[in-house]
């Protein structure tokens, strides 16, 4: 997957997460992906978790 076609995927994520919200009245407690990063095999994921997390995360050697 290409960058921009992760960050096309990251906006449909979150219309469709939107809309759940909005179909129930609320977007509290979903978990809205807010970001693109690249893995080490060269693919592209989304995540929610904040750039600090991931950051160290990887700084400390953990690998989910």
């Amino acid at each position: 997957m290409s960058r921009s076609n992760a960050e096309k995927a990251l906006g449909k994520a979150q219309a469709k997460r939107g809309r759940r919200g909005d179909e129930k009245g609320t977007r509290r407690g979903l978990r809205i992906e807010h970001r693109v990063y690249a893995c080490e095999f060269g693919g592209f994921h989304l995540t929610a978790e904040s750039r600090s997390s991931y950051e160290n995360r990887f700084k400390e050697g953990v690998k989910w």
